[in-house]
């Protein structure tokens, strides 16, 4: 899937590469002397960010197409005991949403998108009608944000629970008001760490959260180390 989407992104960033290149072609063929001037910096400067961005989205798509490196295994030989009783706050957890859109790879196209919109507003110069194409995709952009800060977490009902989390060794154990879940490492699939948060995934949707103001400093610091064990993809602060 990573390639995949390494592919696409490659693909609409040449795309509008190569759009850009060949709208500087035909005002440099119409002469450039016969636009404005204010105009003419507008363009300019709107086409430089697109270009800047398009080749940021190229060496992204590129990074996607390579093979990963194995995952960082550092030796734990301690027994791992912690229990933690707490609730998931759901300011922080909308940050994260918004800190793990900001870090995917694929976000140089939102806002190569939204830069594009400042090469499309030039037209405005001439025209007021095509104002509407920039504001419309400028609500776009802001509806990804949206939604990526939401995520359904209103309705959430895990939001509005303790939950009961104990890590060993072998499993990490979760309970709440309504569900209990006990999860092997063996199953996890990924493991990410953020600013405020820990997250596990049992695959591409399931997710368990660790909040890490629920730890202590010593608890943080063994957590992080145990994790950095696992022979599973792994995406951690460095071990102090």
């Amino acid at each position: 899937m990573k390639k995949f989407n390494g592919i696409i992104v490659i693909c609409i960033c040449s795309f509008f590469l190569l759009l850009l290149l060949f709208g500087a072609g035909i005002m440099i063929f119409e002469g450039i002397n016969n636009t404005d001037t204010k105009e003419l910096i507008y363009l300019t400067f709107a086409m430089l960010v697109c270009v800047s961005l398009c080749i940021l989205g190229l060496i992204d798509g590129i990074k996607c197409l390579q093979k990963e490196k194995p995952p960082i295994i550092i030796e734990y030989d301690k027994s791992l005991n912690i229990n933690i009783l707490g609730q998931i706050s759901l300011s922080k957890y909308r940050k994260m949403n918004l800190e793990l859109l900001q870090n995917k790879k694929s976000l140089s196209l939102y806002f190569l998108i939204a830069a594009f919109v400042l090469f499309i507003g030039a037209a405005a110069f001439q025209s007021p009608i095509y104002a509407i194409v920039p504001l419309l995709m400028l609500l776009y952009c802001f509806s990804i944000f949206y939604r990526a800060r939401n995520n359904n977490s209103n309705n959430n009902k895990i939001f509005q629970e303790q939950l009961q989390i104990k890590i060993t060794n072998d499993e990490f154990c979760i309970n709440g008001e309504t569900f209990n879940s006990t999860i092997l490492w063996s199953k996890y699939v990924k493991l990410k760490e953020t600013k405020s948060f820990f997250l596990l995934y049992q695959d591409n949707i399931v997710v368990n959260l660790v909040q890490k103001d629920w730890l202590s400093e010593i608890e943080l610091t063994e957590f992080r180390n145990f994790l950095y064990s696992l022979d599973i993809p792994k995406e951690l602060y460095k071990i102090k």
